[in-house]
């Protein structure tokens, strides 16, 4: 099934939300430095955990937004207050997660688009896991370059693979 590139051109902003789990935010990582190899002039946030922020502190050209899991409603609402000026061009949300649902529900985004593999609810929570981790990560970068409009053929799928090196 093949579906139409959400951008034909670079968007101005995106916001990234994958909260926690290390080696998951590990994973991300690898999309996010892909996106910005890509298009290097769209502005990235990145909200995540406060013990993960820790790990991603040195990334250039990524602005990353700590949140503490601990601070409860009081935290989803100061996070909120906190981007309530910032209007994304798209959402990735990368977490299965009610409370990464919950969190994206108050970010203000033109399109929200969450990561998810089939059955990944069943299987565990996570960016692109599924019974074999090579489907999962090949539809993991069928996803993503559908959502870039990027062609597989030019950018080649395999070297996304790679990149993650999942």
């Amino acid at each position: 099934m093949s579906h139409s590139p959400l951008f034909i051109s670079p968007p101005k902003s995106l916001c990234i939300l994958r909260l926690s789990a290390v080696g998951d935010v590990c994973h991300a990582l690898a999309v996010v430095q892909h996106i910005q190899r890509h298009w290097p002039q769209t502005k990235l946030t990145w909200i995540v955990g406060k013990t993960e922020m820790g790990l991603l502190s040195g990334i250039e050209g990524v602005e990353l937004v700590p949140y503490d899991k601990k601070s409860g409603w009081k935290g989803v609402w100061n996070l909120w207050m906190f981007l309530k000026n910032n209007q994304f061009d798209a959402l990735l949300n990368m977490q299965t997660a009610f409370r990464a649902s919950i969190i994206s529900l108050g970010i203000q985004a033109k399109y929200k688009n969450w990561v998810w593999q089939k059955n990944v609810l069943e299987k565990g929570s996570g960016c692109c896991k599924s019974s074999s981790s090579r489907s999962g990560h090949a539809a993991c970068a069928r996803w993503f370059h559908g959502f870039c409009g990027l062609s597989r053929r030019a950018t080649g799928e395999n070297a996304f693979l790679a990149i993650g090196n999942f």
